[in-house]
């Protein structure tokens, strides 16, 4: 399977209540691959935010709704990676 596919299947399985991916979401998966987020680090987020919401009685609706903690572990990814001390937060944004 690829990128999208792998991360769209997940978002599905997991988000019970969403039964087919906008064109938005479609997008937004590109771009994450396009900026060559790492699939691992899409995966984390989903059943991350997910366990979140789910814990919370919330049911995320789009795939928008994980941007932020996407972001969140692509920079602790590239933190980790680079063996990097700087507030990647200040100087790093996805858009």
């Amino acid at each position: 399977m690829n990128y999208v596919m792998n991360t769209a299947e997940l978002f599905l399985s997991r988000c019970r209540n969403v039964t087919i991916l906008s064109p938005t979401d479609f997008a937004i998966i590109a771009e994450w691959e396009k900026q060559g987020i790492p699939l691992a680090v899409i995966l984390k987020s989903i059943n991350e935010m997910c366990d979140d919401l789910i814990e919370a009685d919330n049911k995320p609706k789009s795939v928008g709704e994980f941007q932020s903690t996407v972001k969140r572990n692509f920079i602790q990814w590239l933190q980790t990676k680079a063996g990097c001390t700087t507030d990647l937060q200040a100087v790093f944004t996805i858009e």
